[in-house]
């Protein structure tokens, strides 16, 4: 049987979703203990390194989806790190 991309996409999705929820609670924890209201949070990479890209992909576009804008960014003395900005506009978020 042949498996087409978007049908491998959704198996390997169902069965890392263990990793993805682990993920996800982390990135959680990570902004609400550093969150201040005021630009973003920074989230280190070696929170995903046990994660494949792809799925790294899905979380991601879940955050951005409720409300964060991500950007991956990288320096070679401080290392690599996602930038997590609410992009929510209103009296609390205003940037």
């Amino acid at each position: 049987m042949v498996v087409g991309s978007k049908e491998l996409k959704e198996i390997i999705e169902k069965d890392d979703r263990p990793k993805m929820e682990q993920l996800e609670a982390k990135i959680d924890a990570c902004l609400k203990d550093t969150f201040t209201g005021q630009g973003g949070v920074y989230v280190g990479s070696q929170l995903f390194s046990d994660v494949r890209p792809l799925l790294i992909d899905v979380v991601l576009n879940k955050y951005r989806a409720a409300g964060w804008s991500v950007k991956y960014d990288c320096d070679q003395r401080e290392g690599n790190w996602y930038t997590f900005t609410p992009t929510v506009v209103g009296e609390y978020f205003d940037r």
